[in-house]
């Protein structure tokens, strides 16, 4: 009888790669906060349950602990599911997606703030050439999985941050109310959604609630972390919700859907 470790090599890999990555690749794209479908008028209303991480970064991290318990069982199953082969096609896919940002710890790309402790936890180590392109295809697709997972994590926990600051600087209460009570079309109201529904009473803390405001900045931030982490979602990375620079030229980034 044939098993695993008699079969030809791209019968065994063909077998490894369907039962590693059923149904095919996952999406890698970054998810989209949603509305709730309730909302509570409360500031500090919980957030809707999420997963920040991307479908696909959660299925590779699944096909790699699962390949990591298989290669313990004998050396041969071991040569085959550590092969090369099964991981370049997965490795690519998320370097596509996941681009290469600017490096934090080099000093020509300055203004990326915080300590260098910071610095380095959210390097991505893709730029260690030489010591990441040494590591076989499957340690390199670890890696990265696990790099742009934490990032997912902390980006959305530091959207969450500081969320009361953001409301108070740009001004969310007064500036909706006024809107709202505006008679006469003007470009503020195209991120107005109008409704039957009574105003609310206090704006601030029955419409821009904690969760609301730490939606639209995951909403409006996370697609950038594909390109790597630029000044603008490093300093919400680092410094919270409020950290991004609103007044130079945020605003066409910051998607302001004011419904909760």
């Amino acid at each position: 009888m044939a098993t695993l470790e008699t079969l030809p090599r791209d019968v065994a890999l063909s077998v490894f790669r369907f039962a590693l990555f059923p149904g095919g690749p996952a999406s890698l794209k970054v998810p989209e906060l949603p509305r709730p479908e309730v909302h509570v008028a409360k500031r500090n209303a919980p957030q809707v349950p999420f997963d920040p991480v991307p479908a696909g970064v959660t299925a590779g991290l699944n096909a790699v602990k699962a390949a990591a318990h298989i290669a313990t069982a004998s050396k041969a199953l071991r040569d085959v599911v550590m092969d090369d082969a099964l991981w370049e096609e997965p490795l690519a896919a998320l370097e596509q997606v996941f681009q290469l940002g600017d490096d934090p710890l080099d000093p020509v790309c300055g203004g990326f703030s915080g300590s260098a402790q910071k610095k380095k936890k959210y390097r991505d180590p893709r730029h260690d050439e030489e010591s990441f392109d040494d590591l076989p295809v499957f340690t390199q697709y670890r890696e990265l999985l696990r790099y742009v997972k934490m990032v997912c994590e902390d980006f959305y926990e530091s959207c969450h941050r500081n969320v009361r600051g953001l409301a108070r600087e740009v001004g969310f209460g007064p500036m909706s109310q006024s809107m709202c009570e505006e008679t006469e079309e003007f470009y503020y109201l195209d991120y107005l959604e109008r409704a039957d529904k009574p105003l609310p009473r206090d704006w601030y803390k029955e419409v821009f609630t904690d969760a609301t405001i730490g939606r639209m900045v995951w909403n409006s931030f996370s697609p950038g972390l594909v390109s790597g982490l630029f000044l603008d979602d490093w300093d919400i990375l680092i410094g919270g919700a409020n950290a991004f620079e609103y007044e130079t030229g945020n605003r066409e980034r910051f998607v302001c859907d004011l419904v909760p």
